[in-house]
């Protein structure tokens, strides 16, 4: 059966020792074991000490006779004052001061801790193996890739090497060249959202008409509407978007009906006759 002891604060000794920048409770550290021994009445190979920092920049030191400690039960977890002397404050508990640590930490405590290390080790190796996997995989890639990129020129190397006229080397040249002039001179692909998009940016909106067809090609977009009467409004506020170009409109007029027919192609581009 595992306990918790917690004894008066008059079995402990109790001091405060100043050393600035030290921010780790715990044993006290060896360094400053000294200036213990120069506050207790033992000398410092019988007492076992902790610390705990406070925000002053001092250290609050709990020590206790070392022959007290071989009276604990082995299954003891922890070893705390009931409470704290009058002069310490600033925020600190009586639990703060456990005096089973260091070479002092019970056996249950100290195995589980060195097995939540190695987990966390071994967490970490687990990792940095898939890591390692991971960049060999991609290098034994990149490295395939370089081997068939080798091959390919000495290839293509050899097939020159073998030529037996200097002819040969000249008409592949002609065949490069004509290939580059080939995708040089290919259009890209007609996009019929951005000919839509113009029509939409150039259509004005406070004018009333009535859109009969829109038609979209390569060549650009052909739009027809009609209007119940004139078509003049609609043709001075109709202004082709940036990069666009309108062609020559055509009317035809019916009673009082006005069919407007209109071309917007590519600026740059050859205008497209109409019959």
């Amino acid at each position: 059966m595992t306990t918790h002891e917690t004894w008066h604060c008059d079995r402990f000794y109790w001091t405060v020792l100043v050393a600035p920048g030290f921010r780790r409770p715990g044993e006290l550290p060896v360094g400053l074991r000294p200036l213990l021994e120069d506050e207790t009445p033992l000398e410092i190979e019988h007492l076992h000490a902790v610390c705990v920092p406070r925000n002053d920049g001092t250290l609050a030191v709990c020590a206790i006779d070392l022959a007290h400690l071989n009276q604990l039960m082995p299954e003891t977890l922890s070893l705390t004052p009931n409470s704290l002397p009058s002069f310490l404050d600033g925020g600190l508990r009586a639990e703060d001061f456990n005096l089973l640590v260091g070479r002092f930490e019970p056996h249950p405590l100290r195995l589980a801790r060195l097995r939540a290390h190695g987990l966390r080790a071994l967490v970490f190796l687990l990792c940095g193996l898939l890591v390692a996997i991971g960049l060999q995989r991609r290098a034994w890639h990149w490295r395939a890739q370089a081997s068939a990129i080798h091959a390919s020129a000495e290839r293509v190397a050899a097939g020159l090497a073998v030529a037996s006229d200097f002819r040969d080397i000249e008409a592949e040249a002609r065949r490069l060249r004509s290939t580059r002039e080939m995708l040089a001179n290919t259009s890209p692909q007609f996009d019929a959202a951005v000919a839509l998009g113009a029509v939409l940016d150039s259509w004005p909106a406070n004018t009333p008409s009535k859109p009969q067809s829109i038609s979209v090609n390569s060549t650009g977009v052909t739009l027809a509407v009609s209007f119940d009467g004139d078509a003049s409004n609609f043709l001075e506020a109709f202004t082709p978007a940036p990069g666009w170009t309108l062609d020559e409109p055509r009317l035809n007029t019916a009673e009082q009906t006005t069919r407007l027919t209109l071309h917007l192609r590519p600026s740059g581009s050859k205008s497209v006759s109409k019959p």
